[in-house]
């Protein structure tokens, strides 16, 4: 979710090397873009026309948002697959927190 994709496809195309696959609308002021770099496909929405879709993000700022997307040619074999609750990781937060006793510099 970004203000402006325009500016964004720009930014990713300059500075990554990444290339517009899609846009909607084709030429002009897009609402929606894709964009890949060999392996990666990345995709980016205006919030305006995403928060018409996903009602919840409409008082939201921006900031990290994602939308995960799977493309699968067996959607039951997935659905048994992440059906079945796994041992949940630590946080971001307790994984990368300095013991105590240890000294840091800043």
């Amino acid at each position: 979710m970004v203000h402006n994709v325009n500016k964004t496809v720009e930014y990713y195309k300059n500075l990554f090397d990444f290339q517009l696959i899609m846009s909607v609308p084709e030429k002009g002021q897009f609402e929606w873009a894709m964009m890949k770099n060999g392996n990666v496909t990345i995709m980016f929405q205006e919030k305006e026309s995403l928060s018409e879709e996903l009602t919840s993000l409409q008082n939201k700022p921006l900031g990290a948002t994602m939308n995960l997307y799977f493309q699968t040619n067996n959607i039951e074999q997935l659905y048994e697959k992440v059906k079945k609750p796994k041992k949940q990781q630590k946080n971001s937060r307790q994984l990368f927190t300095a013991p105590k006793n240890s000294q840091r510099k800043i």
